[in-house]
């Protein structure tokens, strides 16, 4: 079967997992690592973007219970996007309830990204009332894009931004083995370190996350660690979840300081388990268990604990997924379980509004079958389309404008250079803005934006 490409969405916590992890370095000063409370999730990217690219997430309600069992509005999150690169979210607005169909804006969060090869800078959630930064996280890449730095920040008594961790990322030739960090606030001795290595198979899939803490530096102890299994018709590899971590560690982690926690890993997973040290052994604290349909996309994640030391799991509650026609996810809905009556009725957990939109991302699967160039860019009144192929298939060419709609078509293109004159399929010129340029070739596409100016 087909790979699963990770899809974006996030899920508040609805059930406070039963225990807190306890180091043998620092039992009454513990640092919580973002694992220590892990739920979940389908797996992610930067941006929320259906798998076919063609639709984007517009709006997702969180709603509640009332005391009467009725379910009545909670939050609210609304997505906005670049005008220039309509499949990344610069932004998302988080509302708060108030009666009356009224929402009260509380905070907004903004993501910048480098212009060279779109990498997250970094990840900020201004507080809407007072438009302070609260908290920020901040990406550093090498030159090959590859994420080794990562800083969060935090907003103090002081109304001053200051640095709270910095992680390192260490590679092994292109893949990552480890991650190291340190506390920039002098809470904790300047020596301090949490260290998470990464174990992987023949494949290069991570198998094994083994978390340590050291004070001086020299002396290293067990803190958490975390195994992961990996359903049958899974086929990511190493480079996989490098490329995963280079594009959505630091949206990942800022989600985790947003209050929603997530799962660092890519690929379809089987299973997830959580273990911590408890004077020297090691033990099961929470496991999550991955079913799927026959599309390879998440229909229902199991949530189970087993507290203490017992040898056996206890289910807590699962997260049931459900998708609309265009097989987006509409709905993710929450069963508790009972030990008397077994799994309960579904409750409202999120719900996602979806709109469509045309990417400016390459759909290629292999970009050198077909290169499309598009110049002048910007232009004023007229463009030349180029399309170098070995194909001797027909291509056809639309061009869409910002909302998506089809400006005009030209259809069986077989020369390799084509002039549009900046007129809709009616005669008529379209006026100064953002197009798409979509190429279409055997099954595959490509799309180049270009910029009409008066």
């Amino acid at each position: 079967m087909k790979k699963m490409y990770p899809v974006f969405f996030l899920v508040l916590l609805p059930i406070l997992l039963m225990s807190v992890t306890q180091s043998n370095l620092l039992k009454k000063n513990r640092i919580y690592s973002v694992n220590d409370f892990l739920v979940p999730l389908i797996d992610n990217t930067i941006n929320p973007i259906s798998r076919d690219g063609n639709w984007r997430l517009h709006k997702e309600y969180h709603p509640i219970y009332n005391n009467n069992g009725e379910l009545i509005p909670d939050e609210l999150k609304t997505y906005y996007y670049s005008a220039y690169n309509p499949d990344r979210n610069d932004s998302t607005v988080v509302s708060l309830y108030a009666g009356s169909d009224i929402w009260i804006r509380t905070d907004r969060l903004m993501f910048d990204y480098y212009a060279v090869d779109e990498n997250l800078s970094d990840a900020s959630d201004y507080y809407v009332p007072e438009n302070i930064i609260r908290s920020k996280v901040e990406g550093i890449y090498n030159e090959a894009g590859n994420l080794t730095d990562m800083i969060k920040y935090s907003y103090y008594d002081d109304r001053v931004l200051h640095p709270v961790t910095h992680t390192i990322v260490n590679y092994y030739v292109n893949h990552i083995s480890s991650y190291v960090t340190h506390y920039e606030s002098g809470y904790y001795p300047a020596s301090f370190r949490i260290r998470k290595n990464l174990i992987t198979d023949g494949a290069g899939r991570v198998i094994s996350e083994e978390e340590k803490e050291t004070e001086d530096l020299v002396t290293w102890y067990d803190s958490n660690r975390i195994f992961y299994s990996y359903h049958e018709d899974d086929t990511s590899n190493g480079l996989d979840y490098t490329n995963f971590i280079k594009h959505n560690y630091v949206r990942k982690t800022f989600d985790n300081i947003m209050g929603e926690y997530v799962v660092m890993q890519t690929g379809m997973l089987s299973s997830v388990q959580k273990q911590y040290v408890e004077e020297g052994a090691w033990v099961d604290e929470a496991r999550f268990l991955y079913d799927y349909d026959n599309q390879d996309r998440v229909v229902t994640i199991t949530v189970q604990t087993a507290p203490g030391l017992n040898t056996y799991w206890f289910n807590l509650y699962r997260q049931n997924y459900h998708y609309d026609v265009n097989g987006n996810l509409s709905e993710m809905k929450l069963q508790s379980w009972s030990d008397t009556n077994g799994w309960g009725a579904e409750r409202y957990g999120v719900i996602y509004e979806w709109e469509q939109f045309v990417s400016a991302v390459d759909n290629v699967v292999n970009p050198v079958s077909a290169n499309l160039s598009v110049y002048p860019n910007p232009f004023k009144t007229e463009i030349n389309i180029s399309l170098q192929t070995k194909s001797k298939a027909p291509v056809n060419i639309n061009i869409y404008n910002l909302k998506g709609q089809l400006v005009t078509s030209i259809e069986s293109f077989k020369s390799t250079t084509i002039n549009w004159d900046g007129k809709d399929k009616e005669g008529r010129a379209v006026c100064s803005g953002i197009y798409f340029v979509k190429a279409s070739l055997e099954g595959k596409t490509v799309t180049r934006k270009v910029i009409r100016v008066n």
